[in-house]
C-alpha cells in the first residue's frame, strides 16, 4: 500500500491497520488519525516478511506500531520510521527478539 491515509469521523480508539497471519507486507507512507487515548496507528500480528516506510510519526503518534505474536519475524522497518527511537514501537514478550530489524537496535 502506498501513501495511504486513515481517519476518522468519531472517536476511534482502535488501530488504523490490523494486519493478522500476514506475509509480503509492505506499507510505504502510510498515515493515520489517533484519538486521544487510542491504540498504536499500526497492528502487526504474526506478521512475516514486512517493509514499512515513511515520514517519522509525530509525537501523539507514538508508539506508531504494535507488534505483537510468536510468529512474527522478517520485519524491517525504514530508518525515518526510528527516527524516535524505541518509542516509535510497542513490542509484545512473545514476539521473537530477532523478528523486527530497524536502526534504533531491538
Amino acid at each position: 500500500m502506498d501513501q495511504v491515509k486513515v481517519g476518522f469521523r468519531g472517536t476511534d480508539l482502535r488501530p488504523a491497520l490490523i494486519c493478522d497471519n500476514v506475509e509480503g507486507l509492505v506499507l510505504d507512507r502510510f498515515s493515520a488519525d489517533r484519538a486521544e487515548g487510542g491504540l498504536p496507528p499500526i497492528r502487526l500480528v504474526n506478521t512475516r516478511g514486512a517493509f514499512l516506510r515513511g515520514r517519522p510519526p509525530t509525537e501523539n503518534l507514538l508508539p506508531f506500531v504494535s507488534i505483537a505474536g510468536p510468529n512474527t519475524n522478517n520485519l524491517i522497518l525504514d530508518p525515518m520510521l526510528m527516527i524516535a527511537g524505541q518509542k516509535t514501537l510497542d513490542i509484545g514478550e512473545n514476539v521473537p527478539p530477532d523478528a523486527v530489524y530497524h536502526s534504533a537496535g531491538r
